[in-house]
């Protein structure tokens, strides 16, 4: 160690000093990194995604909703009208046939309606048993051979079957005689009659008729 020059002790010793300052304090240092983290996740915002998915199905749902109402309404457009003017037909038609029932009657008085609408004379007697009704009956069958008049007799028992006939003249009594024209205008003989009043009667009304 003697043998070695000053100088080159020196240099030795500034090398040593060098390497365990560089040891020390010049190494570098290994930096720690950081973990890496995920993006902050905004607050709320799992249940902002929720949300939204719900409002989007609840919109598909209203609009699904309104189409089927639409197609509906349309349904009913093309349906209800003819449904409506069915049921008017058929109340029409029901109107008209009550109206030709009431017009015609029913039972033994329709034969008598239908000789009124083909331009007859009816001459109708309710009677009983008595002596009046049976000449009555007699007087009134006269006329049945005159031309355009029909003759009718029935039971005062059954005088609810012409209602047609007795809803404007009252028939409470035997014997009555009505002689109705085609004008549908009748005159009422209450008790004994005879052929000759029949027939004034029978003229009358043909009288009113043809005015």
């Amino acid at each position: 160690m003697q043998q070695v020059s000053q100088p080159l002790r020196i240099a030795l010793v500034a090398v040593l000093a060098l390497g365990a300052l560089w040891l020390v304090v010049l190494r570098p240092k290994e930096v720690a990194e950081p973990p890496i983290e995920p993006p902050p996740v905004a607050a709320g915002g799992l249940a902002s995604d929720v949300q939204q998915a719900r409002r989007a199905k609840e919109v598909a749902d209203a609009a699904a909703a309104r189409s089927e109402a639409a197609a509906g309404r349309a349904g009913e457009r093309h349906v209800t009208p003819r449904t409506a003017s069915g049921a008017g037909a058929a109340e029409k038609t029901s109107e008209r046939g009550a109206r030709r029932r009431a017009r015609l009657g029913s039972g033994p008085s329709r034969s008598l309606v239908a000789a009124l609408d083909r331009g007859r004379t009816v001459v109708l007697v309710f009677r009983n048993g008595s002596a009046d009704s049976a000449a009555v009956v007699a007087a009134a069958r006269s006329r049945a051979r005159a031309s355009r008049v029909v003759v009718r007799v029935a039971s005062i028992a059954d005088v609810g079957r012409y209602a047609v006939f007795t809803r404007s003249a009252s028939v409470s009594q035997a014997p009555t005689t009505l002689v109705v024209g085609p004008s549908r205008r009748a005159r009422v003989i209450v008790g004994f009659t005879t052929a000759g009043e029949i027939a004034q009667a029978v003229g009358d009304v043909r009288r009113r008729a043809a005015r």
